[in-house]
């Protein structure tokens, strides 16, 4: 058990949006609040009981095949956020 395991599926961006919405504290967002944050965990629960099912399916060349997939996405992800954070700070060099 990671104890960053739901906040890196939320992501910064649901993180940060709870956390304006929460402070509004009017009735109407704190229920919508409420009812999107329980339809996550909801869906993360899914998601993680269909792990063995999954894993069935798919087999060790699968999920290697999976793994390293998503591996070289996070990478070009965090590849353009440098790129970017580059060009913030040095603007005339790109």
């Amino acid at each position: 058990v990671v104890p960053l395991a739901l906040p890196l599926m939320a992501g910064p961006g649901a993180i940060s949006s709870s956390i304006v919405y929460a402070s509004q504290k009017t009735l109407p967002e704190l229920m919508g609040m409420f009812v999107v944050v329980m339809a996550f965990a909801y869906c993360s629960w899914l998601i993680f009981r269909a792990a063995r099912l999954l894993f069935k399916l798919m087999g060790n060349t699968g999920i290697n095949v999976v793994t390293r997939i998503m591996g070289l996405i996070m990478m070009s992800l965090g590849i353009e956020i440098i790129v970017a954070g580059i060009k913030g700070v040095f603007p005339g060099l790109v």
